[in-house]
């Protein structure tokens, strides 16, 4: 980890409660964060979208049970008057064809209507999984900084910006009236 001084990380500095000594640099975590939140955002659109196709084939769907149930009754009234030969075979293939059509488009967005509420419980998870994947980045990033504990001034800095921090490397001395030193 590379740490980056702030502006108040040198000796002689007063320092109040939560002020930033050091920040660890993180640019991979911003790369991250922004990337997630893009596809977040994404999601987001795709949903919109999702709620919009489902409002449409609803609708849609509703209209096509109409036509649906009126050439179905207009194929069987043609059924009945081509059986006794009261007129051309071709008239009654052609009602038969749409009545065909009328319900294959019906079960179609019928399937489609079925596959909607899938899409969006994906969606819904996929942004669930990025929000989280959200937080604990930004807590990795609130964890990238050095914060002053409390009111203090700084004694001496041990390290320099750039420096690679490690476990128990010691960064910096404060001291304050009432605490001696840490």
């Amino acid at each position: 980890l590379i740490l980056l001084k702030s502006p108040l990380a040198y000796s002689g500095v007063s320092l109040k409660k939560d002020d930033v000594i050091f920040e660890i640099y993180h640019k991979d975590l911003d790369l991250q964060l922004d990337n997630i939140q893009k596809s977040i955002d994404k999601f987001g659109i795709e949903k919109k979208e999702l709620s919009i196709q489902l409002d449409q084939v609803t609708n849609e769907l509703k209209s096509q049970r109409e036509i649906l149930v009126l050439s179905e009754k207009e194929y069987k009234r043609m059924e009945t008057l081509s059986s006794g030969d009261h007129i051309p075979v071709n008239q009654s293939d052609q009602t038969k064809m749409q009545y065909l059509q009328a319900k294959i488009r019906t079960e179609t967005l019928e399937s489609i209507l079925q596959s909607i509420p899938l899409k969006q419980s994906y969606i819904d998870d996929s942004i669930r999984k990025n929000q989280i994947q959200l937080l604990e980045i930004k807590e990795k990033i609130l964890k990238a900084t050095i914060k002053a504990p409390f009111d203090c001034m700084i004694k001496e800095v041990f390290v320099e910006a750039g420096a690679i921090a490690s476990p128990g490397l010691k960064l910096i001395s404060v001291y304050n009236d009432k605490i001696k030193e840490i």
